[in-house]
């Protein structure tokens, strides 16, 4: 998925569900290896390129760990920044930056105990309610308010990478049609089989 989006230097980096921080560090590695950057280029590349939201705080604690002993994070002189890469916040309860790429994997589940209400004010009961005057569909489907919340930080000509579901992308359902609708381009799909992604069981 990083190599399809190929990110350049200098350009903007965020998974909005980043866990342990994988995908920012598959796009680190990248720019390490595709590009001869010089020493400005690199001092960006520890700080300022990489940004990752995570919702559970232990789980961010881990991620920024994790880019820390990658060199990610970290000033000149080997110290921490003030600034870490990561925060423990709820992607989707509101805008957090525009970047020039979003790799993203969402949790997975059909359901969310939060809905989004968007600028019609559309909605459906749940526990929690969260107002997005910049989405333009009401669910409380997890993978459907992702994209749209992908598709709000996305600078102009941005690139995302996101794994989804089959069907979120079905030409029935009125987030495709409006994804259409905003020129959003998709450039590449890739299908893979159920099962692709549930862990391996071990056998006696």
């Amino acid at each position: 998925m990083v190599d399809v989006v190929a990110p350049q230097p200098g350009q903007a980096i965020c998974d909005p569900a980043c866990g342990t921080g994988g995908f920012l560090l598959a796009a680190h590695d990248y720019l390490a290896k595709h590009h001869a950057l010089d020493r400005a280029q690199k001092k960006k590349l520890k700080s300022g390129t990489f940004f990752g939201i995570e919702l559970v705080d232990s789980v961010t604690r881990l991620c920024a760990m994790n880019l820390l002993l990658h060199g990610i994070g970290s000033e000149a002189d080997g110290q921490i920044s003030e600034d870490l890469p990561v925060v423990t916040k709820d992607a989707l309860a509101g805008k957090h930056g525009e970047y020039e790429i979003v790799l993203a994997n969402p949790p997975f589940g059909k359901k969310s105990s939060v809905t989004i209400v968007n600028k019609a004010g559309e909605s459906s009961k749940e526990s929690l309610t969260i107002n997005r005057d910049d989405f333009w569909a009401s669910t409380s489907n997890k993978h459907l308010n992702f994209l749209q919340h992908i598709f709000t930080i996305l600078k102009q000509h941005g690139r995302a990478a996101v794994v989804l579901p089959d069907n979120v992308l079905t030409p029935s359902l009125p987030l495709s049609r409006a994804l259409a609708l905003r020129s959003a381009q998709s450039i590449s799909l890739a299908s893979w089989r159920l099962g692709s992604l549930k862990a391996a069981r071990a056998t006696a």
